[in-house]
């Protein structure tokens, strides 16, 4: 009897080492903090900070915006640390549903409305859809996921939702 409660002992110890084990190395995939959630609410308000930062210093603009004025519309993810989004102030919206802007890049056609501009935050940097296209910020499985997600934001607008 003595033999199977140590051998149940070592068994428990074993599992409690392989749990330990897929929890840390769960933790390190994630960045070591395990908590994707909080990386992701952190490069969103990073890029809301730059985007209002660089928004007041345009001239001609009498504006008391905040953090919490800046919005995402359509929020069209984050790959690998670089987020894709309409930003706009909510004071400052104006969108033109039948006039769009595109880009081609090696085939691909994307294309959105204009009045809010689809912008790429990296490192703290905006940068124009096309400019990120082009500088090869986004591959083209980023753009193509873009590219989905735009044509679902438009349907959802076009039918009232």
């Amino acid at each position: 009897m003595k033999k199977n409660k140590k051998g149940i002992a070592y068994f428990a110890l074993f599992l409690t080492l392989i749990v330990a084990m897929v929890f840390f190395f769960g933790c390190a995939a994630n960045g070591g903090n395990g908590n994707e959630g909080e990386r992701y609410l952190s490069i969103e308000a990073q890029a809301k900070q730059t985007y209002l930062d660089s928004f007041l210093k345009e001239p001609n603009l009498n504006l008391n915006a905040t953090i919490d004025d800046v919005s995402f519309q359509p929020f069209l993810g984050i790959y690998d640390s670089v987020l894709v989004a309409g930003f706009y102030i909510r004071q400052n919206v104006f969108t033109f549903p039948d006039v769009v802007d595109s880009i081609e890049i090696d085939g691909l056609y994307i294309e959105w409305w204009v009045g809010i501009p689809i912008l790429v935050w990296k490192d703290g940097n905006l940068f124009r859809l096309p400019v990120a296209a082009e500088q090869g910020i986004l591959s083209k499985e980023n753009l193509a996921a873009v590219k989905v997600l735009l044509i679902e934001s438009r349907t959802k607008k076009t039918k009232g939702g």
